[in-house]
């Protein structure tokens, strides 16, 4: 239901406009709420093909990046080796295969983890699903919404008409220009 409030706010102001222009209201919100899910099909679809791109080609060079971390540790404790002579000649060695178990199961994991992502990303039927009722919902609600706000404006009382005038008149309009304030300062 909050999901279709918020797709009903994004899709409203077009489909106001759209029935200003004459369009009847049923096709104004049909026509908003299309334009809405081709440019978030779009968006989804840009964004999901770079994220799995990505991180297909990471986690098929993980073992590569993995390789130059372990050489470039192997070199800088040669180098701590030599510019200490205290050292005994084995730690070099030691903490280079500590280093190289470390990093070869941190690889692993990461090689995992990725695949899991993966297959999350992959598989968001429920979420889909969701978002479509909330879009047939926020259909519904940019249709009837002058009805809706009627009825309420019919049967509210008094005294909350009252109260809603005062915060609109003084604390909202406080709020946004302290806001507005704020961004002129930023």
């Amino acid at each position: 239901v909050f999901l279709s409030f918020f797709v009903f706010m994004l899709i409203e102001p077009l489909a106001r406009f759209l029935n200003r222009k004459g369009l009847a209201k049923p096709f104004a919100s049909a026509v908003s709420v299309l334009l809405f899910l081709i440019l978030l099909l779009g968006i989804l679809f840009g964004a999901g093909l770079l994220i799995t791109t990505q991180a297909l080609h990471f986690q098929s060079n993980l073992p590569k990046y993995t390789y130059v971390v372990q050489q470039h540790f192997a070199e800088f404790t040669t180098y701590l080796q030599h510019k200490v002579a205290s050292l005994p000649p084995d730690l070099a060695d030691k903490v280079n295969g500590y280093f190289q178990n470390a990093t070869n199961l941190l690889s692993r994991w990461l090689v995992v983890f990725f695949s899991y992502m993966i297959g999350v990303l992959g598989s968001f039927s429920s979420f889909m699903a969701n978002f479509g009722i909330a879009i047939i919902l926020a259909f519904f609600l940019s249709m009837e919404i002058k009805d809706w706000r009627k009825i309420a404006h019919d049967k509210m009382p008094k005294t909350f008409k009252t109260a809603y005038r005062f915060l609109q008149g003084n604390v909202f309009k406080a709020i946004g220009s302290y806001l507005k304030a704020q961004l002129i300062l930023i």
